[in-house]
């Protein structure tokens, strides 16, 4: 079932909220009704998938070597933190599939240090950032939507 356009879900809303016109009564069934309509359309939603736990509940986590030049398998931890102790370059990761993720914790060391990234991953928010300034720590978030690079969205914060 395909999500219903948000224009149209304000529609059934203005015309269960306003039956009689602009200044008409809410009606209780014409509300509940489109309540009910857009509770199941939520329903309906992909569900994220979250990493797997291991059998102590928790997220399998690692701490990656620092290198520089770095490759992600995307089918091994979804959790890591690297010190980042010299410039760093993330080449193509292995193992990609749809759902597949990873979150990156990346620790400045006492300089700055340049960041260099795959050409084909779509960073949202912002474009690929080019640094990672001294002492300072960023999260590098990772989701994969099919089997290439290009599939590969990717989201960037650091510590200011």
């Amino acid at each position: 079932m395909a999500l219903k356009d948000f224009d149209q879900l304000v529609d059934e809303i203005n015309q269960a909220v306003h039956t009689d016109g602009p200044q008409g009564k809410t009606t209780a069934d014409g509300l509940n009704s489109v309540l009910q309509s857009l509770a199941k359309e939520l329903t309906d939603l992909p569900q994220q998938v979250a990493p797997t736990p291991d059998s102590t509940g928790s997220t399998t986590y690692s701490v990656l070597p620092y290198a520089p030049i770095i490759t992600l398998d995307l089918a091994g931890a979804a959790l890591h933190s690297l010190a980042v102790a010299g410039n760093l370059t993330f080449t193509e990761t292995t193992n990609k599939a749809a759902t597949r993720s990873k979150v990156i914790r990346l620790v400045g060391d006492g300089n700055a240090r340049t960041l260099t990234f795959p050409p084909a991953w779509v960073f949202v928010g912002a474009a690929a950032p080019t640094g990672l300034a001294a002492g300072m720590t960023a999260i590098l978030t990772l989701t994969c939507f099919g089997s290439t690079e290009e599939d590969i969205v990717a989201g960037y914060a650091a510590q200011l």
